[in-house]
């Protein structure tokens, strides 16, 4: 998703729909054709469904790093869309924050005062709220994600994400600035 971001515009400036293609490009392996996409709310074709994040940070002038916007696709719900956020987004493993060490926000985030940079982030998600287009839910993870013998583990309590992936880049001139996307 990080290189479709890097090339999706054409050298200009990454749009709402960008992020929303690259994202439903990126999950095709997992969910072919419409399967990562809802039949109806909560329902969806595999029982699950993959969720995106796209965090724009910025280096402060202190050494800190401050996230400056969130743009969250939901190309899982009936009709693809996307919102931007300005605040923490449940199901992220990312610190929306504000003036802080840069390893708050990533452990492995590193960057330089004035510098921009892009933190990609993609998770699965399952759950008891979660339905199968015949009505099936609440069967284990195991099952839902069709795993012979280990059962995946949820990345936290408080989520429903599981196979969290995080990849941070510095975006190429003119893609991405401290303006959400439109």
């Amino acid at each position: 998703m990080a290189g479709m971001l890097q090339s999706v515009s054409c050298g200009q400036r990454v749009t709402l729909q960008n992020i929303v293609n690259a994202f439903a490009v990126a999950i095709l392996t997992i969910y072919p054709g419409k399967t990562g996409y809802g039949t109806a709310l909560s329902n969806f074709w595999l029982g699950h469904y993959s969720h995106g994040w796209v965090y724009c940070i910025r280096g402060e002038s202190n050494g800190n790093a401050s996230i400056v916007w969130l743009a969250v696709p939901y190309i899982h719900s009936v009709i693809p869309n996307i919102e931007v956020w300005l605040s923490n987004h449940m199901g992220s493993s990312i610190v929306y924050a504000k003036n802080v060490n840069p390893s708050k926000i990533h452990k492995d985030l590193k960057i330089s005062p004035g510098e921009l940079k892009i933190l990609v982030e993609c998770s699965h998600y399952y759950g008891k709220h979660i339905y199968f287009p015949d009505g099936r839910m609440s069967i284990s993870s195991r099952e839902a994600f069709k795993f012979l013998v280990l059962t995946p583990k949820v990345k936290s309590q408080n989520t429903l994400g599981y196979f969290n992936s995080i990849v941070i880049f510095t975006p190429k001139p003119g893609l991405f600035d401290e303006t959400p996307p439109m």
